[in-house]
């Protein structure tokens, strides 16, 4: 199974447990819901991998509300990266 190959144990279960009310559905909702959760799941475990990752950040910009929110950071350092890592 591919998905024990890519998360772990625990990744799994917290997965699983996202997908388990789409056992009761029986249309073309279950495609679209799974594909969904499935690549919300892929981004939020790959925003984890980063070195300087900050749960409490994390929770702070998954928080949904009205409100808007501005995060200010060091732009130029993180494009000096990403343009060596695509080595421009």
């Amino acid at each position: 199974m591919h998905l024990k190959e890519v998360f772990t144990p625990e990744q799994l279960t917290t997965l699983f447990s996202q997908i388990g009310y789409l056992k009761k559905e029986v249309d073309k909702k279950v495609v679209s819901e799974w594909s969904n959760i499935y690549i919300d799941f892929i981004k939020e475990n790959y925003q984890k991998s980063y070195r300087n990752y900050s749960k409490k950040f994390n929770e702070f910009i998954k928080q949904k509300d009205d409100s808007i929110k501005v995060v200010w950071g060091d732009c130029l350092k993180a494009m000096k990266v990403c343009s060596q890592n695509l080595s421009i």
